[in-house]
């Protein structure tokens, strides 16, 4: 544990640029929109919709609600998390077994193959809907990714088991994620936070990998940093880059 505490000091040194653009303030400028008509994914609300109301309803949440969606590469998970119309605290909703990840832990860097890991969001611009498929795109490389030279081709959450450098959820999970994600949208969330990680970031876990002299162990330990403001407050933070490093209120 004192191991880990030391690097989480020598992290905090580290501040070499200064970067004027914020992801989440950008996308707090932004004006709630709607989602462009999508007959697929209407055709998917249509088949999903009563189910989610369902489980949803059980749970004090309706469709429309604000969401927030974390990944975690390793374990192949989505987590789905509502925000109900009152109260403070986002609830848990569903894990979605992803059927395909791209590459082991550590960041989208030039192969094509491998899905990025970092603080993300997505506005209604970013649904996709073509070729048969929906998907949601990441917003690969965002600010930190072109910081640090983080290259590769556009990165998904999409149906199917053929990731190709994305987070292949199938066809079944692709039509719930979706569906809630338009409903939050249409209903005035103007954009949804998309938080993925390598693993599930414990203090344990990250001894380990301290440990073993891992290669992204500096970049874990501040995506760690968001992690570890969710589990505690259980409110995603507002995600900027400064100083070369992810900071979080």
């Amino acid at each position: 544990m004192k191991g880990w505490c030391v690097v989480l000091l020598l992290m905090a040194g580290v501040a070499t640029v200064y970067l004027k653009r914020y992801e989440i303030v950008e996308a707090l400028s932004l004006r709630p929109s709607p989602p462009t008509p999508s007959p697929l994914a209407d055709a998917a609300a249509g088949r999903v919709t009563p189910l989610l109301r369902a489980e949803l309803g059980a749970l004090g949440l309706k469709v429309g609600d604000p969401v927030f969606i974390r990944i975690f590469k390793e374990s192949g998970e989505l987590e789905l998390w509502l925000h109900p119309a009152s109260g403070d605290a986002w609830t848990f909703y569903k894990t979605y077994p992803l059927c395909a990840v791209s590459s082991e832990p550590g960041p989208k860097n030039g192969s094509e193959s491998s899905a990025p890991e970092g603080f993300y969001y997505a506005t209604s611009r970013q649904l996709i809907s073509k070729s048969g498929s929906l998907a949601i795109d990441l917003g690969f490389p965002n600010v930190y990714d072109r910081q640090h030279k983080f290259r590769g081709r556009q990165a998904r959450i999409e149906g199917g088991c053929a990731p190709q450098g994305s987070y292949a959820a199938g066809d079944a999970a692709i039509d719930e994620i979706v569906t809630l994600v338009r409903a939050a949208l249409g209903h005035g969330q103007p954009f949804f936070r998309i938080h993925c990680f390598p693993f599930r970031m414990t203090d344990a876990r990250m001894n380990q990998e301290l440990a073993a002299r891992a290669k992204w162990l500096e970049f874990w330990a501040n995506l760690k940093e968001g992690y570890d403001y969710f589990e505690i407050l259980h409110r995603p933070p507002n995600t900027k880059v400064r100083n070369g490093n992810y900071v979080f209120e």
